[in-house]
């Protein structure tokens, strides 16, 4: 017999690469050793290259069967001249592999987990494979350090990881003395519901022994009457200490009752959607995410709801201790002065509890405070100041008049001023200015009015920023001898040039909407807190600009304890009616001061500003223009773009799509300009504090839950100016705002009854999750390559988590058929195989007719080289759960991540252009990125989920209808035809290892049609600004 030892062989192998810690090693010959002369049979689940399989038939000689399985479809090329070595390519933790390995060995004497080191595939294999292992055999979990990392499930309390479920085995050991009356697979319920696996009471009572080393756990099983305590066995005849101790010989102990023991009580298994991990996940992100103060706060909240919590169980405690008490003074009458006194100390520790409990409000009370300081910190900083539109306060201001003297009288004035003192003018300046003076002084007195004249020429004179602003906002050469606002790219430079007016179209615009049939009056909501008086300045401004005059200001002065400012501001409005200031006592928070000053407004829509950032002077036109021809519309919204702090260069523009409702749970890709019927916002009750950071988000959704028409400007209307306080730089700005999004995702889904859960990335963006599920579905795959790139794709759905799946349909070319089916020989009988001449799309989905209507269905291209792994969850979620969803599809990508398809534009011909082709899957431009939520009209066939009855119907409507190209474009038009929608997940992804499609009409201009397009654009793939 050969009497090395393992780490001696081990370090003398020669052949297959081997991969074992040291310490294995060591503690291996030890473990094993009593086996080595036996006639073993091992199982080893993973082998990577195979060369331990090679030693252990070296250490045991005599062993019978050794057994590999690895899920690596590469093991399968391992050979081996040990007949006794067999191995078994597959996924260890599904059935078939199960029966394969079974096959070869119907018990084991040693099983080593050396898988995937996931806690919960490790968990898995120990309840599929234990029950196999012989009576004194040992099972073995290798690697159990990566239970402690995030990456492999895990981490240092996390309930559900491998490591703790190993822990619990050493209580299931000791079962006996519990003294309660729960199972034993009660105390693994949260395993069982986290994996979806069964603990049988039997298998568990055959657990001997748990030992742990450093990253193993090594479990002796034995049968269920050799792992009890058994008999007390006393001997000897002398008790000197403890007398009555042999009267104990041979009896049995009995465990000590605990039904009043909270260290009892066995936690209740998790019931809320998904899991504890993702809900542990969510909270990372937004630790992460938050400011490093606010992170403080929180985490003093969390530390006191744990303390509230323990403090309520000290409680309970005590009062069952007193209960207890009771009881005892009624049975016992000689103890009675005892419990007197213990009833004393247990009442001190309750008033001790109230004290920390008093103590933990006042803590909360204070965090809450905290809380709204650092909401109330948004001081925006700015230089940009409009150059004030004149002409609209003056036609304001003699249209007023005109209501009082009469409408001719008004008109003769009016005309007599645009040919003597033109108003851009230096004379029509001086004219307005006397005007002003002259009614200032007929309604304040002489003083009052040199005062505020005083102010009016130091504005009029801040020439350097009202020059800029003119230039800033589209004067041509022409009209300006100052530089035109500088853009960070020069696409939209020359878009700017092109498309935004000059000084005579806005002059245009003036006399246009002063003529307008339909002019409603809009509420511009402006609260104010903390900004400095230049740029709040630039925002007044810029109203004064308006090329629509018909507008009010209804602003609130949240910054109580700034007087000066208070009366400054009252100073710079008083000469324009337009403008309703009122003081607010204290600050309210942005929610509350935004209503506030809601209340102020009389108009029928309200528009909202930002006291830091500015309109473009023909922002209210193009509003009220588009209620010319749409006067039904509840809400509109435009595209905009940023500005630099001090207001020169203009960038980070963001072309919008018509409304898209899936995308606001990526972004609020809404902001800004948006303008809403006002009845609509009051009868929602207006803004909710707790969406605090988040509340235009959150008024945007429950606006829109009651619009009946949404509509878009496609013109940027609004500059968001890029401040330190601003979340144009990000969340980090104002760290309470990744809470109030989170709240106005679960909000919106509360409200549409969908059983959602929204999770934040770490790239900002939210995850949708949806429940697990029990309902299976039909997956159908084409062949539109190689009959190799088809079983590639195969092979991918075989090593796929198909839990959910119950059929899948292959359909390929008729000449390939037998290569196909010999290739997939002995595979499970969900693989129904099929061939036509030509397979295409709609030839794949009819080979599902007889599939319920109600149940959805994948359809898949037969080139894909994977899938993620959480592919088929992330399609069949949303259109079995959200009845707006008709169809959702994945995302085309290369290995190296760059995107070759996130949906697809349609012209009017049904031509059609993959969306952000080429792009790297983590980028934002000027139409967003591809990982966000996306509706879309259509998107190719590579990955995509529908209900069944909805497709057959679809497939109907275009019996009769012309075709262009493959027609998958039509068809998935006509399964959003009842006015549902389609989607694009991020988070579903589909790898090609060569590109589906070389070519195809990339002219943008052909899709301006499209509403989920945008028509700044005049090329798809780049995306380019037409100019």
């Amino acid at each position: 017999m050969n009497n090395k030892s393992l780490q001696q062989m081990y370090f003398e192998h020669h052949g297959k690469v081997s991969d074992k810690w040291s310490l294995y090693l060591r503690e291996y010959d030890r473990i094993f050793g009593p086996y080595r002369s036996s006639k073993i049979a091992m199982l080893e689940i993973g082998i990577q290259n195979g060369g331990s399989l090679e030693i252990w038939s070296k250490f045991f000689p005599h062993a019978e069967k050794f057994i590999g399985c690895d899920i690596d479809p590469e093991c399968a090329r391992l050979r081996y001249d040990d007949p006794r070595i067999v191995v078994v390519t597959a996924d260890a933790n599904q059935d078939e592999t199960e029966q394969t390995i079974i096959s070869h060995a119907s018990a084991f004497d040693i099983i080593i987990d050396d898988g995937s080191h996931l806690s919960s595939d490790i968990v898995k294999s120990f309840v599929r494979y234990f029950p196999y292992l012989k009576q004194g055999g040992v099972f073995v979990a290798e690697d159990l350090h990566c239970s402690y990392w995030s990456e492999f499930e895990g981490g240092l309390v996390d309930p559900t990881s491998s490591i703790n479920f190993f822990k619990l085995l050493a209580d299931i050991v000791n079962y006996e003395h519990w003294g309660i009356a729960n199972s034993r697979a009660d105390l693994l319920a949260m395993f069982a519901q986290q994996y979806q696996v069964h603990f049988d009471e039997v298998m568990l009572g055959q657990i001997h022994s748990v030992e742990f080393i450093n990253s193993i756990c090594v479990i002796h099983k034995a049968p269920a009457q050799a792992n009890v305590l058994g008999e007390r066995v006393i001997i000897g005849e002398d008790e000197l200490v403890a007398s009555n101790v042999k009267t104990y010989h041979r009896s049995y102990g009995t465990a000590l009752k605990q039904t009043h023991n909270v260290w009892s009580y066995l936690p209740e298994p998790v019931t809320t959607a998904g899991s504890i991990r993702p809900a542990l996940q969510e909270r990372s992100e937004l630790q992460r995410s938050a400011h490093l103060d606010a992170v403080g706060y929180q985490q003093q909240m969390l530390v006191l709801h744990v303390s509230a919590r323990q403090a309520k169980e000290r409680m309970d405690e005590a009062v069952q201790a007193q209960h207890a008490l009771e009881q005892k003074i009624a049975d016992d009458t000689l103890e009675m002065s005892r419990l007197r006194s213990e009833l004393a100390a247990r009442d001190a520790h309750l008033n001790e509890l109230r004290a920390d409990m008093a103590a933990a409000q006042e803590l909360k009370q204070a965090f809450a405070k905290a809380e709204a300081q650092l909401a109330d910190v948004q001081t925006h900083v700015g230089n940009l100041e409009y150059q004030r539109n004149f002409l609209n306060a003056e036609v304001f201001r003699l249209t007023q008049e005109a209501s009082s003297f009469g409408a001719k009288l008004g008109r003769r004035i009016t005309g007599l001023r645009g040919k003597l003192a033109p108003i851009q003018s230096r004379r029509g300046k001086m004219v307005t200015f006397g005007v002003r003076f002259a009614t200032k002084v007929a309604v304040a007195g002489p003083g009052e009015a040199t005062r505020v004249a005083g102010l009016r020429l130091r504005s009029m004179f801040s020439s350097k920023k009202a020059q800029y602003q003119h230039s800033a906002h589209g004067a041509r050469a022409e009209d300006s001898n100052l530089p035109r606002a500088r853009t960070d790219h020069p696409q939209l430079e020359a878009w700017i040039a092109e498309h935004e007016p000059d000084q005579v179209a806005l002059q245009a615009q003036a006399l246009e909407s002063a003529a307008f049939g339909y002019r409603p009056l809009i509420s511009v909501v402006i609260p104010i807190y903390k900004v400095p008086r230049d740029v709040l300045s630039e925002t007044l401004g810029c109203l004064r600009e308006q090329t629509y005059a018909n507008w009010e200001a209804c602003i609130v002065w949240a910054d109580s304890p700034d007087l000066d400012g208070w009366r400054w501001l009252q100073e710079v409005t008083a000469d324009d009616l337009r403008f309703k200031v009122a003081y607010l006592p204290e600050n309210a928070g942005i929610s509350g001061n935004s209503n506030a000053a809601l209340e102020l407004a009389t108009g029928e829509y309200v528009a909202l500003l930002d006291h830091d950032d500015t309109l473009t002077p023909w922002a209210f036109y193009e509003v009220a223009k588009l209620l010319q021809t749409a006067p039904e519309t509840d809400f509109i919204y435009s595209d905009k773009d940023s500005m630099t702090a001090d207001g020169y260069v203009r960038m980070n523009a963001l072309f919008k799509p018509e409304w898209s409702p899936e995308m606001m749970h990526s972004v609020n890709y809404l902001t800004h300009l948006n303008v809403m019927r006002t009845h609509l916002i009051r009868d929602i009750g207006g803004w909710h504090k707790e969406t605090d950071g988040a509340q235009d988000w959150d008024i945007f959704f429950r606006v829109i839950e009651k619009a009946k028409h949404v509509a878009r400007i496609p013109s940027i209307l609004y500059h968001w100016r890029i401040l330190p306080t601003s979340t144009a730089t990000g969340l980090a700005a104002k760290p309470y705002a990744a809470m109030g999004q989170l709240r106005v995702q679960q909000n919106y889904f509360r409200r549409k009854g969908l059983p959602a859960t929204a999770m934040p990335t770490r790239d900002g963006l939210f995850h949708i999750h949806w429940p697990n599920k029990t309902i299976t579905n039909d997956v159908v795959i084409y062949q539109s390559g190689t009959p190799e790139q088809l079983l590639t794709a195969l092979n991918v759905l075989r090593c796929n988590h198909l839990a959910q799946v119950r059929n899948i349909h292959v359909v390929c070319r008729s000449a390939n058929l037998q290569q196909v089916l010999k290739a997939c020989q002995g595979w499970n009988a969900r693989f129904m195989f099929s061939a036509v001449d030509a397979p295409d799309w709609r030839q794949a989905l009819n080979v599902l007719k007889e599939v319920p209507p109600e149940q959805v269905i994948v359809l898949l291209d037969g080139r894909a080289s994977d899938y993620s792994a959480t592919m088929f969850t992330e399609l069949t979620a949303w259109v079995e759960e959200h009845d707006e969803i008709a169809w959702t599809s994945a995302i085309a990508l290369n290995p190296d991540n760059t995107v070759y398809e996130a949906g697809r534009v349609v012209s009017d011909d049904h031509r059609s252009a993959p969306m952000f082709h080429g792009s790297p899957l983590y980028s934002f431009g000027w139409f967003g990125g591809p990982l966000w939520y996306r509706n879309s009209r259509a998107a190719s066939p590579y990955a995509m989920a529908m209900k069944s009855g909805a497709m057959h119907m679809a497939l109907d409507s275009l019996v009769d209808v012309a075709l262009s190209g493959s027609g998958f474009e039509q068809f998935c038009m006509a399964l959003t035809l009842t006015g549902q929608r389609g989607l694009v997940n991020p988070f579903a992804k589909v790898f090609f290892s060569q590109s589906p499609e070389s070519q195809w009409p990339n002219d943008g201009k052909l899709y301006h049609s499209d509403p989920y397009f945008n028509p700044a654009f005049d090329q798809v793939s780049p995306l380019r600004l037409h100019s």
